[in-house]
């Protein structure tokens, strides 16, 4: 039975927002090579994205007819220079020593020298050149941000620097073909380039996932807004993190026009499951024995969000 039973709380309905928030499992002491806080961030909803993706990206290069031999150079080199910078991620996920095996080191430079047979294009495909170049250079940065994370972490302690890409990837190219409006449906050059730069940014999400909640905890006012689902009672959203069930968990709240920066709630984790349909984890968690101001801040939040959605009702039935 959810514990949140304070005052009129449970008249409250859910309302589907647009919020910042934080939700962090209560840590234990790890037990892991590398310091882990309890989120499984490599798991199916990754695992499932990556292979949707490497098979669309295969399918579009098949239908190339010009330089698909060397497009095919180019993604098998990409394919396997991923597929072990993806081995890492999963490691360090684990909490796995990495620096102490022999082969990392042996593939460290091997892994930041660039896409075979990538300048073959620069003459014969210039254009083409330029935007495979952007995507190698994102794939070496993020490889080399990994690096650093697993050559300076430890049992106690996850280094991973403050640096702005850490915390969110950016898809320059899809951002600039949107930003352009230049269609790119009928071009399968164009599909596959952006299918990989796709299969980067869901592959590099668990390090970006990590470094956020790793690094920005206490940092509210670089979060990002995100969908929730809120109550009075808890919340529940959906993303490629995977929380431990019944663990109990902060909660932090940045709530538009609230008088407090930071709401903040104990929680337990009663759901975090798989969604097969969304490629997504759904994570529900309850609230317990708030604190009577941050319950008093939440309940306004949501009586504003009340209130307005009558006043819509009320203006929409009027307009009957």
């Amino acid at each position: 039975m959810n514990r949140f039973t304070q005052g009129n709380s449970r008249r409250y309905f859910r309302y589907s927002i647009q919020c910042k928030y934080f939700v962090s499992p209560e840590l234990l002491e790890s037990t892991t090579d590398l310091y882990s806080n309890g989120i499984d961030y490599f798991n199916r909803a990754t695992e499932d994205n990556i292979l949707h993706l490497k098979t669309q990206v295969m399918h579009k290069l098949h239908r190339l007819r010009a330089h698909q031999q060397i497009f095919l150079r180019i993604v098998s080199d990409i394919f396997e220079k991923f597929d072990m910078v993806m081995g890492y991620l999963r490691m360090l996920n684990r909490g796995e020593e990495i620096a102490s095996r022999k082969i990392y080191w042996q593939n460290q430079q091997y892994l930041l020298s660039g896409f075979k047979g990538l300048q073959t294009l620069q003459e014969e495909a210039p254009k083409t050149y330029e935007l495979l170049l952007q995507i190698e250079k994102q794939f070496i940065r993020y490889t080399e941000m990994i690096q650093e994370t697993v050559d300076n972490s430890t049992s106690t302690r996850l280094h991973i620097c403050d640096y702005p890409e850490a915390f969110r990837f950016k898809p320059q190219i899809r951002e600039k073909f949107l930003h352009s409006g230049e269609a790119v449906n009928n071009s399968d050059l164009l599909q596959m380039i952006l299918s990989l730069e796709q299969l980067f940014e869901k592959g590099f999400e668990p390090f970006t996932n990590l470094a956020t909640d790793y690094l920005l905890y206490q940092k509210h006012e670089s979060w990002i807004k995100r969908d929730l689902n809120l109550s009075a009672c808890g919340l529940r959203f959906a993303d490629t993190r995977l929380y431990p069930n019944l663990t109990r968990a902060d909660v932090k709240l940045s709530l538009e026009n609230s008088y407090a920066e930071i709401i903040e709630l104990d929680g337990k984790i009663v759901r975090s499951r798989y969604l097969a349909q969304q490629s997504l984890n759904e994570t529900a968690v309850d609230f317990y024995f708030p604190k009577s101001k941050d319950q008093q801040e939440l309940l306004a939040y949501l009586h504003r969000l009340e209130t307005n959605e009558s006043m819509q009702r009320w203006n929409y039935a009027g307009n009957q």
